[in-house]
């Protein structure tokens, strides 16, 4: 399928998903996909049908007191993150009607968090926290559907957290 071509490194999240999507249709057996959006990385460039929003993101005064960078990139920034989350969204609600959707876990995690916020703790765990979410509506043991854990892991915990989550194996503490 040819791809539209952005000028910085990744696509438009939502060619992305529809690439992603048509990837995991086209698959009919056990597979691994590492997927990484960019939207909500440098440049936070989103398509052209979202800049009109710009003006009315709301950013409360609080943030841009926190923040070490202008108000304009602030709310670029935001508004990639308003555009990631929406077309994240129209990704599951377009998988939820595919075959493959009742098999998979989608598995959703950050690689940094925001870089440019002013911290008010010198907790490094605090000011390195990046969610860690598992999707899998029909693969989740009832146990840990919609079950938030509060505790310091790392991207390491990944692996060793969805083996013991979705199989039956136990690993040693």
């Amino acid at each position: 399928q040819e791809l539209p071509h952005h000028n910085y490194i990744g696509l438009h999240d939502e060619d992305f998903y529809r690439a992603l999507n048509t990837k995991l249709k086209e698959n009919s057996s056990d597979q691994f996909f590492f997927a990484l959006n960019q939207s909500n990385h440098e440049p936070y460039i989103v398509p052209d049908k979202y800049k009109n929003l710009l003006d009315e993101i709301y950013v409360p005064e609080s943030v841009y007191k926190s923040v070490s960078l202008s108000r304009e990139h602030t709310k670029k920034r935001f508004l990639s993150f308003y555009y990631a989350d929406k077309v994240l969204g129209e990704f599951f609600e377009q998988s939820s009607r595919e075959k493959y959707f009742k098999d998979t876990l989608f598995v959703l995690t950050g690689d940094h968090t925001f870089r440019g916020l002013n911290h008010t703790t010198k907790n490094i765990f605090q000011q390195s926290k990046v969610p860690f979410v598992l999707y899998a509506p029909y693969l989740m043991k009832e146990r840990m559907a919609g079950k938030k854990i509060n505790t310091i892991s790392n991207h390491f915990d990944i692996v060793p957290t969805l083996t013991v989550s979705y199989t039956h194996l136990t690993l040693p503490t």
